[in-house]
């Protein structure tokens, strides 16, 4: 298997029935990956990744969450806030 096929076939979204989305989870060794991807500065943790992380509690591993946006580096209650220029 090559690495496009690795990354692809573990890649995953989720929307609840309120229409929030988590835009990738990426699971890799039974460990879950929570990335969003943000337009703008945005500096908020996502309603969809509360409440991904409220109903798998004690379920799944949340190994990290992320929010990908314009130019704002930070960690915020266990969130990385990541500027897409760094990727």
């Amino acid at each position: 298997m090559n690495w496009n096929q690795e990354i692809t076939s573990n890649l995953y979204f989720s929307r609840t029935q309120s229409k929030s989305e988590i835009d990738f989870i990426l699971v890799k060794n039974a460990n879950y990956h929570l990335i969003e991807v943000k337009s703008g500065k945005n500096q908020h943790i996502s309603r969809a990744m509360i409440e991904f992380e409220k109903k798998y509690a004690g379920q799944l591993s949340i190994l990290s969450k992320r929010v990908i946006n314009q130019s704002v580096y930070l960690q915020k209650e266990k969130v990385e806030f990541l500027p897409a220029y760094l990727l």
